[in-house]
């Protein structure tokens, strides 16, 4: 009975192994209507529309900053972080649509404590992404600037520029689907030696 038991289970676990959550890398970009582009790479999951209802509003989520460019040239930093904007919270999202997009990738960690430009020992660079339709006159919208350079682009009011984000490459399992197979191929190993032993 207890050698069933251990097969169910063994079988239970490699099938839950087998459908793990999925993560991949991502390129984004973002085209100011005056012409600069500041782009690169994110490490994510994605969410199949569940936050906002609509295939449009798929996003990211647990987002990790490989790189942003400005005009082609990396951020000075190589810590970069990712935040909600405005509030710096630790949960931001990235969406393909662009339309609910609030954040702020960041060479230093932009809550007020941090206090960004008298800290890092490096120009303080930022990108604001606010939502691509935007259209109260007066709000902020997506903006770069570098304290070092001066250099800064900035949207006031649509039209805006464009926002794409597009996967390279496939989904791959996450580290906890690894241990759920690891588990799963050590029960399978225990219940053989056990049928031997009987």
């Amino acid at each position: 009975m207890k050698a069933k038991i251990l097969g169910v289970l063994t079988l239970t676990l490699l099938t839950a192994a087998a459908q793990p959550a999925l993560a991949a890398m991502y390129s984004y970009s973002y085209t100011f209507t005056t012409g600069q582009v500041v782009n690169g790479k994110v490490d994510a999951t994605f969410n199949a529309g569940a936050d906002a209802g609509s295939a449009a509003d798929d996003y990211l989520s647990n987002v990790s900053v490989l790189s942003a460019l400005y005009q082609g040239t990396p951020f000075a930093s190589s810590s970069l972080f990712l935040r909600t904007y405005p509030g710096y919270a630790t949960d931001a999202k990235m969406y393909f649509s662009g339309t609910l997009n609030n954040f702020i990738i960041s060479a230093c960690d932009p809550a007020p404590a941090a206090n960004c430009p008298q800290t890092l020992p490096v120009p303080w660079q930022f990108f604001v992404v606010r939502p691509i339709n935007l259209s109260e006159p007066g709000s902020s919208g997506p903006a770069y600037y570098d304290s070092a350079s001066g250099l800064s682009a900035l949207e006031d009011r649509n039209p805006f520029g464009t926002w794409t984000l597009t996967a390279d490459s496939s989904p791959v399992p996450l580290p906890a689907a690894a241990w759920l197979l690891l588990s799963g191929l050590g029960g399978l190993g225990l219940f053989g030696r056990r049928r031997k032993v009987s």
